[in-house]
């Protein structure tokens, strides 16, 4: 009887673990292995042997391929989503290594260099310095080739579990390598005109403010969030998605710094919040997800990270925080005249 049981537990865990595999969403897993449990539950009480309880379980559940055809009819863009989070999660992992084994060291490189042309004491040891990083590549090489599949699991399990702090984690990658990048080009020395500097800059800036886009649209998608539709992705804003959305407007807002053009940061900030207070009116939770979604200014309204800038910064903070509420209450007044009896 042991031997019976250990037969059909073996043959349930491997048939979870395969599902597990598939491209069927977290939420629909859990939905079909506890459709499982319930079918082997009823055939066991029957008095049937464990041997046919799984082949009667088998037929009435299906395979997992059929599973997974039968999904894929239901959500058509199951395999678009899949492929576009294995993709970012890809790049992702691209520019963290690109952030630590080259521009962080050519950005130090670059600050001991000017440290000697201002006869300031400073010695690295450059040497051992990238001789440990090459090793740590050839070490990260070895392991993925021993247990990568293991790894990528792993990975996977954690991004699903921790989706906001990996997209977090990402976006500091991203901004921190966006710093770099504009610093590396600023050489002292280098005869290049302000004009070349300024297009760069902004090349720069729309080039990582795009993958943070992506790294916000995976999130949503890895949150089952519908983005087919605007109407439908409102509906379904939280805390999370107002939040990353808020960092990324903020972003914008906070480079508009980096240009001598008069109100730049109000130009960008108010009509993009506004829209965000228009699009958080249709979310459930809507005055949370609004108080999330300006929480990147608040914070740096707080801080007083801009320095000498703080006073100037708060007055665009009120500003935009304006219009955030203005598109809200737009929102929430629209709303409220197309279905007076639910607000």
């Amino acid at each position: 009887m042991d031997t019976a049981f250990s037969y059909l537990d073996r043959q349930i865990e491997g048939w979870k673990l395969s599902l597990s595999k598939t491209s069927i969403s977290k939420d629909d897993q859990d939905e079909l292995k506890g459709h499982l449990d319930d079918v082997i539950n009823e055939l066991s009480a029957n008095g049937l042997p464990d041997d046919e309880v799984w082949l009667l379980a088998m037929k009435r559940i299906g395979s997992i391929d059929l599973i997974e055809a039968e999904f894929s009819k239901v959500t058509p863009d199951i395999s678009f989503r899949k492929n576009c989070i294995l993709l970012v999660c890809g790049a992702s992992a691209f520019m963290f290594i690109q952030f630590i084994f080259i521009l962080l060291p050519a950005y130090l490189i670059r600050q001991q260099s000017k440290q000697l042309i201002n006869n300031v004491s400073g010695s690295t040891d450059w040497v051992t310095l990238f001789t440990g990083l090459a090793l740590s590549i050839l070490i990260l090489a070895i392991l993925l080739g021993l247990i990568g599949k293991r790894m990528v699991f792993r990975t996977k399990f954690l991004i699903r579990r921790f989706k906001v702090g990996f997209a977090f984690l990402v976006i500091t990658v991203l901004l921190s390598s966006a710093f770099l990048t504009i610093q590396l080009i600023d050489l002292q020395g280098w005869n290049i005109p302000g004009e070349i500097k300024t297009s760069f800059k902004t090349l720069s800036i729309f080039f990582y403010m795009a993958i943070m886009i992506a790294i916000v649209y995976v999130v949503c998608l890895v949150d089952k969030i519908d983005l087919r539709t605007i109407q439908a992705f409102n509906r379904r804003i939280n805390w999370k998605t107002a939040l990353l959305i808020g960092i990324l407007a903020g972003l914008a807002v906070t480079l508009g710094y980096t240009y001598h053009v008069s109100y730049l940061p109000a130009i960008i900030g108010c009509p993009l919040f506004a829209v965000i207070g228009w699009m958080i009116s249709f979310s459930q939770k809507h005055i949370i997800n609004l108080f999330t979604a300006q929480f990147y200014l608040m914070a740096l309204w707080f801080s007083g990270i801009l320095g000498e800038y703080a006073s100037i910064f708060h007055f665009y903070y009120f500003t935009v925080l304006s219009f955030l509420i203005i598109g809200y209450i737009f929102g929430r007044s629209r709303l409220a005249m197309s279905h007076p009896m639910n607000i």
